[in-house]
């Protein structure tokens, strides 16, 4: 997508760690993004109450 590729760009990893559908406003999770992200879907319900969509951007470790 244009927001990945943008982020790949700059240098940044984007991880989807959740998102909530618009209609039924069920929440799914990427598990593995929660993981590589540090996050709980705790943290991530709080977002989904605003938002539909969450993500987290990670920088690289600079060596």
């Amino acid at each position: 997508s244009y927001t990945t590729k943008r982020a790949e760009l700059a240098g940044v990893e984007l991880l989807n760690v959740g998102s909530k559908c618009p209609r039924t406003h069920n929440n799914v999770y990427n598990e593995k993004a929660l993981e590589r992200a540090g996050m709980n879907k705790e943290e991530v319900d709080k977002y989904l109450e605003r938002s539909y969509y969450v993500c987290k951007m990670q920088y690289p470790d600079k060596e």
